[in-house]
């Protein structure tokens, strides 16, 4: 049966319904699960407290769900605004990389330095193929790691030895057509990386190894460790291009105003270090966006007064 929360609790309580119903406006569903998460909860304890449900600790949920409401609604009034995929020749160069392990079941390499946008495009690959699989490699990722995880990713149990882990996977995705993305591949220990390639060769599943120039060193040199891998590789490294002044125009043109795009160009190109790294350039525009969004001359186009605002804070 509801109860009578009293009067700071019920504040609370309104703060949520609105930030939750705030988000959903915006496209940016906001999950019990995900509430219940950054306050240290279940998701059900959370949905007692929307109905006013009383089940002896709802002051200490209410204290934590207040700090995470003043967080949450700070990210909101001032926080950082999305800036949307575009596809800079990082981006079609992942797409191409995943398009072709997908299509031909093949393993193939993707090279790019940091902050080139490898992740981020890897993700639209997967929002275009909900088929592919993505597995998030670590330092600490072993070779049970890999099991493991990729047993999680594809709904199979990851419990008892590692050859049942392997002999799950090989009997779910044999023939499947699917494709493996390994992301930040260069973090794997050779062990590891064997791993993926036995599964490589063992269910015919295309494979997409993503990292930094290390990865491409491990996959061209002479070591006995890795000729197997290299030999099924050969050929198929897909390298990113250096970030530069006509991917940022493509960047900048989805969110900057016609009239100052240039202006903003200039601006930008004057960090060299900025310019040249769509990471930056876009830590740069999450908050120049935010700006834009809380100016109350209504456009919500990014200007040159928000960038320069947003250059103090955020590069």
């Amino acid at each position: 049966m509801p109860t009578l929360f009293t009067p700071q609790l019920e504040l609370v309580r309104e703060r949520l319904i609105k930030l939750v119903e705030k988000r959903e406006a915006k496209g940016r569903p906001l999950s019990l699960k995900q509430i219940g998460m950054g306050v240290d909860y279940s998701a059900g304890a959370i949905s007692n407290f929307i109905h006013r449900k009383d089940i002896g600790n709802v002051e200490e949920i209410g204290a934590r769900l207040k700090a995470y409401l003043d967080r949450e609604e700070t990210k909101d009034d001032a926080g950082l605004m999305h800036v949307p995929f575009v596809e800079t020749r990082q981006a079609k160069k992942v797409l191409q990389a995943v398009q072709f392990a997908q299509q031909y079941g093949r393993l193939v390499a993707l090279i790019g330095g940091p902050g080139l946008g490898k992740t981020r495009s890897i993700q639209q690959a997967l929002e275009a193929d909900k088929t592919a699989i993505l597995l998030r490699a670590n330092c600490i990722m072993g070779p049970s790691g890999v099991l493991q995880e990729l047993c999680d990713a594809i709904g199979e149990s990851s419990n008892g030895k590692l050859i049942a882990c392997l002999k799950r996977i090989r009997a779910r995705l044999s023939g499947s057509g699917r494709c493996l993305i390994v992301d930040d591949a260069h973090t794997l220990s050779d062990k590891a990386l064997d791993v993926l390639r036995t599964i490589y060769d063992q269910t015919g599943c295309g494979l997409v190894l993503a990292g930094i120039k290390g990865l491409k060193r491990v996959l061209t040199g002479t070591s006995e460790l890795h000729e197997q891998l290299a030999s099924r590789v050969s050929g198929r490294i897909f390298e990113l291009p250096e970030f530069n002044e006509a991917d940022l125009a493509l960047l900048l043109e989805a969110i900057v105003h016609p009239a100052d795009h240039e202006a903003v160009m200039e601006l930008l190109g004057a960090d060299p270090r900025t310019a040249g790294s769509p990471r930056r350039a876009c830590n740069v525009l999450e908050v120049a966006g935010r700006l834009a969004e809380s100016d109350r001359s209504g456009e919500s186009k990014i200007k040159v007064k928000h960038l320069r605002d947003a250059m103090k804070v955020a590069a």
